[in-house]
């Protein structure tokens, strides 16, 4: 019979909570000042398009992002730089 992925976790796979805040601390530092620039492009482009469109772009561009960093390098730029779950 086939193990449950819960069965196949240890306890040392998990981050605690401090961890997984300085981890979205880092990631907020490090995507802070490309998303404010895009966000006043895509505002810019949706106010004068009168459409809401480029808001959506955003979007899919900022979670494409996360995706691609997760699948490619297995984790944000603030789990990597901090090393993620091994330290």
């Amino acid at each position: 019979m086939e193990q449950r992925i819960e069965e196949q976790l240890d306890w040392s796979d998990y981050v605690g909570f401090g961890k997984r805040v300085l981890i979205s601390f880092i990631d907020f530092l490090i995507l802070a000042l490309p998303t404010y620039f895009l966000n006043r492009i895509c505002v810019s482009a949706a106010e004068s398009a009168e459409s809401a469109f480029p808001l959506f772009i955003q979007f899919v561009l900022l979670m494409g992002f996360n995706v691609f960093m997760v699948v490619k390098y297995g984790g944000t730029p603030g789990r990597l730089i901090s090393g993620g779950k091994n330290n």
